[in-house]
Parts: structure tokens; sequence; C-alpha cells
């Protein structure tokens, strides 16, 4: 299939640590349009909180960290405000969410930081055994391209924040919202790119 690179990925993870090998409790992922802003799929696979992940971390700082967040955040992570909600083992859940970026040939993936939500997915992949569905030259981060649109003019704030904060779907798709609004804000200002550089000591 042929790849449209437009077509990219926001991941978000909660997690029960901040390490590399935290332990996941959902991952979250939008597939977007970076040069439209278009959302095609939003997803958040809740992992089974009583399997366990074998090496992988629990930290009681971010256990607590959880304990002072909303209500409807907590319920999400504990699935308590749906009972219906499916949950899935780990491997599971990387292979639904391997599946979904194949089918949409979505091959950049975005995180919101260079070492936190992908560093910590590539290495739930690795322990799983499982192939990473995308290249190391592939992976982007949302607070570098916001930096360097704000340094420009952008405002982050005017891109509306809907549903649950560290509800890893919601997450991802308000990323993707930032992500192609910073980007389209720089591609519409691009004479002045230019004449910032022009103009600059370096």
């Amino acid at each position: 299939m042929k790849t449209d690179y437009a077509i990219q990925t926001s991941l978000d993870l909660e997690t029960l640590d901040v390490v590399q090998d935290a332990h996941i409790a959902s991952i979250g992922y939008s597939i977007f349009n970076l040069y439209t802003g278009e959302i095609l799929l939003t997803k958040e696979l809740m992992i089974d909180m009583e399997e366990a992940q074998p090496g992988r971390s629990i930290s009681g700082s971010t256990v607590k960290w959880w304990l002072k967040q909303s209500d409807d955040a907590r319920n999400r992570i504990t699935r308590s405000y749906n009972d219906s909600c499916a949950v899935f083992s780990l491997s599971e859940a990387l292979l639904v969410f391997s599946k979904d970026i194949d089918s949409y040939s979505s091959n950049t993936i975005w995180g919101n930081g260079s070492i936190f939500d992908v560093a910590i997915v590539e290495s739930a992949f690795n322990s799983c055994s499982m192939f990473i569905p995308w290249k190391f030259f592939n992976v982007r981060d949302m607070r570098t391209i916001v930096a360097i649109a704000e340094n420009l003019g952008f405002d982050k704030q005017s891109v509306k924040r809907e549903g649950v904060y560290h509800s890893s779907g919601d997450d991802a798709k308000y990323q993707a919202q930032v992500i192609s609004s910073a980007y389209r804000y720089m591609a519409s200002n691009m004479n002045n790119m230019v004449s910032q550089l022009d103009s600059s000591d370096i």
C-alpha cells in the first residue's frame, strides 16, 4: 500500500511510572491529516489493570499523582466510567494499534515530548517481542513544532481543548489538532519565517 505522508499518528499513553519501561494503563492515538487537520480515527485502548506486565515498572509517586487527578481521569484508567468498556492485554492493545497504523499507511508518529510516549510504547513492543510499526527516523515531537511555531506567533491556546485531561484518547486527539494547527500556521506564514531568518544574527 502506498504511503500518504500527510497521514500521521499522534500518541498518548497513561502510565504508572515515568520511565521507559513504565507499566501502561492505556494507549490513546489519533490518526490525522497533517495538512488539513482532519481526524481520521481516534481510539483509547484500556489495558487490563489486573494483568501483570512483567518487567514493567510501577512507581509510588506516579500512583500518588493519579490519586490527585480528576474523578473523570481516574475513572478512565480504572474503567469505572463504563463497565462494558473493552479491555486488552498489553500485547493485544499493541496489535490493534499496529494494525490501525498499517491500515491507514501512517508512517510518522508524534509524542508530546521526545522521550516519553513513543519511547515507552517502543519499549513495550520490544518487551512483547513485536515489530515496531514505524522507522526511528519517523518519530516526531509535538513540543518542538509548537515551540518553533510559537516563536513565529502561533497561539497554542487557540486550539480548542475538548474531553478529559489525562484520558489518552482525548489527549491524543488534542495533540493531533495542535500539531496540524502549528504546521499549517507555519506553512501559511512562510514568507514571514524567511524574513525573520534574513534579519537574524545567525
